[in-house]
């Protein structure tokens, strides 16, 4: 699925996107099949896809141990059929401004992956195939006067049986100059596929992280390698 772009009407009041397959902006309403949970839910595009063009925020600022401010994940699917087979995740927030990133000191960021992948497994359901999620955790550290950058990405497979943990991945060939918004690396893995992150900086004062990742990753269960991605966040 291709790509999602998110932006605020300011006239209208309403948070829009346009997919990938799209030329024009749609706004987002409240899903009227999870009416009880308005700020996480919204449908977009024509009325009569509601169940098929979907967009759920996952973390949202008053969620208790959830307090991102600036930055967020969302999973959506635009005409994908069932809920949420072949989902697709994106990082969208408030981007640092150029020349608000510190240039002296050094921080680090913990925070949350969601994504994606090519395995595939049967839904239980209809008779179809469904993509395994994936999940975990990032971990990033800025020195913001040198300009560099360490870090490393914990995912996990989610599975119709029991969670696969396919271990910490650490950040090699990284890229982040001081004073720059935006940064970029790879993962660490002798897997041969897809592989890289970049991101930026979220917030007035780079207070929180956000972007997208690709991983290849070899399944222990039959040893062959899959391709995973997906978007994160972070925060101090």
């Amino acid at each position: 699925m291709d790509g999602i772009r998110i932006r605020y009407n300011a006239s209208s009041g309403t948070y829009e996107v346009m997919p990938g397959d799209s030329t024009q902006w749609q706004g987002l309403r409240p899903h009227p099949s999870y009416s009880s949970t308005p700020n996480h839910y919204f449908a977009f595009g024509p009325t009569a896809l509601n169940d098929m063009s979907f967009f759920f925020t996952r973390w949202v600022n008053g969620d208790p141990g959830n307090q991102y401010q600036y930055a967020n994940i969302a999973i959506w699917g635009d005409k994908v059929g069932a809920y949420w087979d072949d989902a697709s995740y994106t990082a969208f927030g408030i981007a640092t401004p150029t020349g608000a990133v510190p240039v002296t000191g050094s921080a680090s960021y913990s925070g949350d992956i969601l994504g994606t992948t090519s395995y595939r497994e049967p839904d239980y359901l209809v008779g179809g195939t469904v993509a395994a999620t994936i999940s975990g955790s990032i971990s990033l550290a800025f020195n913001f006067q040198s300009g560099t950058l360490s870090g490393s990405m914990h995912p996990t497979l989610s599975t119709f049986g029991s969670p696969v943990d396919l271990g910490v991945v650490n950040f090699r060939n990284t890229v982040f100059a001081s004073g720059a918004t935006g940064f970029a690396g790879a993962f660490d893995t002798a897997a041969v596929g897809t592989n890289g992150f970049n991101g930026v900086f979220a917030g007035p004062a780079a207070q929180e992280v956000m972007g997208r990742w690709n991983l290849p990753f070899v399944l222990p269960s039959n040893g062959q390698t899959y391709d995973a991605w997906g978007a994160f966040i972070g925060r101090k």
